[in-house]
């Protein structure tokens, strides 16, 4: 199917370098259509094999049309196959159920956002590129907090590592893109991840001395901020 899809994508160009973009145009729409009918028949039939390979291909070819044609619709039909290139793998394993990790389901598709927004800045209008980027830093953000929490720090204590790195990098690209809102959004989930850490070592490791060191640099940083 995808093939027949770059296919027609030929087709349709070689025709309207002739001048006939009466006939081009159904041909071209035709193709763009197809690399989505894999993405439908999975759902139908879970039990295809090579779907995962479908849905990549057909994502690159919607996202080399995107930026060709600087089309934001391309692009958003490249999240959504993309995205579903990614999810395949996923359902054929129990350890990959959503709410086993619901962060390896929901950071692609908010990181694609991201990159969505980025490359289609100058045709998004500044509240619809910053409400494009909220949405996609806030879905990763509490997509890992969702899953340190369900699987507890007790359990799998790196999960407070990987919320600590997202806020980090979240709050670099802040920084380097200068947007208040990533810099905002990666230091509150780093305080957060930083006081999870704390209430892991004290409650469940024993440790209380953690919570009155935690105060006093707290105390030591709030002087440092207001004097």
């Amino acid at each position: 199917v995808v093939a027949l899809a770059v296919a027609g994508r030929g087709v349709a160009e070689l025709v309207r370098r002739r001048k006939q973009p009466v006939r081009a145009e159904p041909v071209e729409q035709t193709a763009l259509g197809l690399p989505l009918l894999p993405l439908l028949g999975y759902w139908l039939s879970p039990a295809t094999s090579g779907a995962g390979a479908g849905r990549l291909l057909g994502g690159l070819l919607y996202g080399i049309l995107s930026q060709r044609r600087g089309s934001l619709w391309m692009a958003l039909a490249t999240l959504v196959t993309l995205t579903g290139a990614v999810w395949v793998p996923l359902t054929e394993r129990e350890a990959g159920s959503f709410f086993r990790h619901p962060q390896l389901w929901l950071i692609p598709p908010a990181v694609g956002l991201l990159l969505t927004a980025w490359l289609h800045r100058d045709r998004l209008t500044a509240t619809q590129s910053g409400t494009l980027r909220n949405v996609g830093a806030i879905t990763i953000y509490l997509s890992s907090t969702c899953d340190m929490f369900l699987n507890g720090l007790a359990r799998e204590p790196w999960l407070v590592l990987v919320l600590c790195g997202l806020s980090v990098a979240g709050m670099l690209l802040g920084m380097q893109l200068r947007v208040r809102g990533f810099l905002f959004l990666g230091f509150g989930f780093l305080l957060l991840s930083l006081v999870s850490m704390v209430w892991h070592a004290a409650v469940n490791l024993h440790q209380t001395w953690t919570v009155w060191l935690a105060v006093v640099l707290l105390a030591l940083l709030a002087c440092m901020v207001l004097y």
